[in-house]
């Protein structure tokens, strides 16, 4: 399934696509309901867009401690997802696991050069 930026996620759920693309559209306006993403987890746990999405969720509220469970859970989710989802995780892994910003931007930039970044519904 697509989400709002017309990018592939690794879920068949319509409900935990509701969810993602709610959380999208809440952090680019700036919105306030970010929580819109907890939702997601109730339909499909173990979607890894959504279980990333939700650490940096978590991550806005400086709850490093769900952070770090919630990563752990992105990594040995990681195989299930497609190639974007993938550098998702390393990039979110990388900044806020290993403190690492160069190798995060390097994951994130990767994400906004490959083919999947073109999308009808990209937002560059």
């Amino acid at each position: 399934m697509k989400d709002v930026q017309g990018l592939e996620v690794s879920t068949n759920s319509p409900t935990v696509i509701e969810s993602i693309n709610a959380y999208i559209k809440q952090v680019l306006a700036y919105g306030n309901s970010w929580n819109a993403i907890l939702s997601a987890k109730n339909e499909e746990p173990d979607c890894l867009m959504a279980v990333v999405l939700e650490a940096d969720y978590h991550a806005a509220l400086i709850d490093m401690p769900t952070v770090g469970k919630l990563l752990a859970k992105a990594k040995t989710l990681k195989d299930r997802g497609n190639r974007r989802e993938q550098l998702y995780v390393d990039g979110f892994v990388s900044w806020l696991e290993n403190g690492n910003l160069t190798q995060s931007f390097d994951a994130f930039l990767t994400v906004s050069k490959a083919p999947f970044a073109t999308g009808a519904g990209h937002i560059n």
